[in-house]
């Protein structure tokens, strides 16, 4: 599935279709009241240097 926008990806999320790679700023809501969680992966969370 392809979607535009974070929100449109959380609400599919939440709704159930699959999983996602998204950081962990656009979701802290979410998380903290229960609608997404994470699932450690090995290699993550990736890293970026900014450039």
């Amino acid at each position: 599935m392809e979607l535009t926008s974070n929100e449109a990806l959380k609400q599919a999320l939440i709704a159930g279709f699959g999983y996602s790679i998204m950081p962990l700023i656009g979701i802290k809501n979410e998380l903290k009241n229960g609608n997404l969680h994470l699932i450690p992966f090995k290699g993550l969370p990736l890293t970026s240097n900014g450039t």
